[in-house]
């Protein structure tokens, strides 16, 4: 039988639009806000999520689009930012 992707994540609560989220970015943890949920439509099936990071050191905001299980939500009140 195959495995859903709810049992794999279990208990964990389900990201939505306009959640704040942190994922690794090259040498930093990156910073942003779901801006989109883009369903089922990533390899295997897995849920793709449209993410507007945060501006940087002078850098724009970056859109980026990755897999709900390569981010984490970023408690209320928190950057989640490190260097």
């Amino acid at each position: 039988m195959k495995r859903t992707t709810a049992s794999r994540r279990g208990s964990r609560r389900q990201l939505r639009v306009g959640d704040r989220v942190a994922f690794d970015m090259g040498t930093y943890r990156a910073v942003g806000e779901i801006t989109e949920d883009r369903g089922n439509i990533g390899v295997g099936g897995r849920r793709l999520l449209r993410i507007r990071t945060d501006a940087r050191d002078g850098l724009e905001s970056l859109w980026i689009e990755l897999p709900e299980e390569e981010v984490a939500a970023v408690p209320r009140g928190g950057s989640g930012a490190t260097a």
